[in-house]
């Protein structure tokens, strides 16, 4: 039996909402919604230096409490100040902006704000949903709890964090 002091790793959305844009929560379970993912099938992860690359989809695909945005709304702007929030995109499509340029489309599976869990600056980037959006919401207690006991997850945070500050480089 889980100890209810700590956070379960499929426990839901924590009640905070984005500071910027229209968001409802949707209580809509996405279990099985996603088939392919960049070429793979669900579940199964690429060999990166003999670590399994981490399907964040697959880790959250049993949650029932999903931030809901639709196309056209901001998820958060760049600049905003931080709410020690990250997001994970379940299903939809968002663009990723640095200084008005275009440096990611979000996928399911893709996590966003992940900065937020680091360091507490402002947010690095735009997120704009180009079609309807659900996320899962990470607060800082769940981060912490999924980093001490996942290791995979945290090691999946830090090689998004460096492909995407290799990738913005490359592109700004």
């Amino acid at each position: 039996m889980r100890d209810a002091r700590q956070p379960h790793l499929a426990s839901g959305y924590n009640g905070r909402m984005p500071a910027s844009g229209p968001v409802r929560a949707c209580r809509k379970a996405p279990c099985g919604a996603f088939g392919v993912q960049q070429g793979r099938q669900q579940g199964e992860g690429t060999q990166v230096a003999g670590v399994t690359e981490l399907n964040f989809a697959t880790l959250f695909q049993h949650e029932t409490d999903l931030l809901e945005l639709p196309a056209g709304q901001p998820l958060f702007r760049e600049g905003d100040d931080l709410n020690s929030t990250m997001y994970v995109l379940m299903s939809g499509t968002a663009e990723v902006t640095v200084k008005g340029r275009v440096v990611e489309t979000a996928r399911p599976g893709t996590p966003l704000g992940e900065l937020a869990m680091i360091d507490s600056g402002v947010r690095s980037a735009t997120v704009m949903a180009k079609t309807n959006c659900k996320f899962v919401v990470i607060g800082r207690q769940r981060f912490n709890f999924l980093v001490q006991q996942t290791p995979n997850f945290a090691l999946g945070i830090m090689r998004v964090i460096a492909d995407r500050l290799r990738r913005t480089d490359s592109i700004l």
